[in-house]
């Protein structure tokens, strides 16, 4: 079946991470009754974000839309509902416990940052915690040659002139 809705979207806390945000979706039309559609973006292989260009969505909805209610000075205009003023058209199938849907106008899409930033994720992940344990490994390979005997490179500065 096909349809035009109207998208509302709004960023929700994300479950998995305290510090991170969902994007939260909602797809409103007549006789279509689905549930709100969440997706994490710190989750870029799961199937909520192959079924769909959220970037684009949002974009789409974010750009010409009405407000649930007008945010307050502590809230920000991210976490408000906001509904577009244009439709979009909605593939789907009558529910079967769960929906299975596509939108034509906003395919998935490959974005190379998406994957440079998870193979940087974990390489500055480990820069970042080796910085407090640097001075103790110095410290400790210093100890260790002392400990052999080694030369520790001190007649480099000769002080006495």
């Amino acid at each position: 079946m096909h349809a035009w809705v109207f998208v509302a979207h709004r960023e929700i806390p994300d479950v998995a991470d305290e510090l991170a945000t969902a994007e939260e979706f909602q797809f409103i039309g007549d006789g279509l009754e689905m549930p709100p559609y969440q997706l994490s973006p710190n989750l870029p292989a799961s199937i909520a974000n192959q079924r769909l260009d959220y970037r684009r969505l949002k974009q789409f909805v974010r750009d010409n839309c009405v407000l649930e209610h007008k945010p307050a000075w502590y809230e920000s205009d991210r976490l408000v509902l906001c509904t577009s003023k244009q439709p979009v058209e909605i593939a789907y199938l009558p529910p079967t416990g769960e929906f299975n849907f596509y939108l034509p106008g906003f395919q998935p899409r490959f974005y190379f940052r998406d994957i440079l930033l998870w193979l940087l994720d974990p390489l500055v992940t480990v820069a970042i915690a080796s910085l407090p344990g640097a001075p103790f490994v110095l410290l400790a390979w210093s100890l260790y040659d002392v400990t052999l005997g080694r030369d520790t490179g001190d007649e480099l500065i000769d002080l006495s002139e």
